[in-house]
């Protein structure tokens, strides 16, 4: 199975929210940040980041499975006022692989967001 591309959302609810797109044919991605005033960010504070190899996050991809992650994943049913949201978008060659939760993650989540911090250089969880 050939992965061409990935698309993460992590929304936190009055909190820092992430938007990551990788692009395994062109090796780039890009990576988002939103913070509400609660936690702002000034541009003074601002790093610079060394990028991982989108190659090792590829490699690691493959080894979580993603497309075998339910569809669904929610602790509650309902509206979610307070907490996280997350959503994976997973493109390969002949298949969309969705997957979105609330308050609730696949098992391996915790190793799929050190994948994306060593990717970004950025704290993702």
């Amino acid at each position: 199975m050939r992965v061409n591309e990935i698309s993460v959302k992590l929304d936190r609810f009055g909190g820092v929210s992430f938007h990551i797109q990788v692009n395994f044919i062109k090796n780039r991605f890009v990576f988002l940040e939103w913070r509400n005033r609660e936690h702002p960010k000034p541009f003074s504070n601002l790093q610079w980041v060394r990028p991982g190899s989108i190659e090792e996050f590829k490699k690691e991809i493959s080894l979580l499975k993603i497309w075998e992650w339910e569809p669904n994943y929610r602790k509650e049913s309902g509206i979610i006022l307070e907490g996280e949201y997350w959503s994976v978008k997973l493109t390969t060659d002949g298949q969309v692989y969705m997957c979105e939760g609330g308050e609730d993650f696949p098992m391996n989540w915790e190793r799929f967001c050190l994948a994306l911090e060593r990717l970004t250089g950025i704290t993702f969880r």
